[in-house]
């Protein structure tokens, strides 16, 4: 659990106060499963921010087992009121089969609205 709020708080540092431009997830529906590569993503959602890999388990869907991840993060600084700010994120997660698009799965706190918790 700790190395989980230190990975958050060095998130939260590099994001710093900064509004980061947006992955076009709009552009999604251009990439198709087991037909597009990863030269299509990255022409259609840019250079990635980071690579990692998931397994899943033995006998269950999906059929392959282990993936290939590229991972898009995107920051937006939203005012909570005059003096209070908090940073949303939208994370974005696409799989490969070696050079093959899988699919993906993001989700979105960017279009949230801010409030500030009493």
């Amino acid at each position: 659990m700790r190395w989980l709020l230190i990975v958050m708080a060095a998130a939260t540092l590099l994001a710093g106060c900064a509004t980061t431009a947006l992955t076009p997830v709009n552009r999604l529906g251009e990439l198709k499963p087991g037909m597009s590569t990863k030269a299509d993503v990255e022409r259609v959602l840019g250079p990635r921010d980071g690579l990692g890999g998931a397994a899943f388990p033995a006998g269950t869907r999906p059929a392959a087992a282990h993936y290939e991840i590229w991972y898009y993060i995107n920051y937006q600084k939203k005012s909570v009121d005059r003096e209070v700010y908090t940073v949303l994120p939208r994370m974005l997660f696409v799989f490969f089969d070696k050079d093959v698009f899988k699919g993906f799965w993001w989700f979105d706190l960017i279009g949230a609205e801010a409030r500030r918790q009493r």
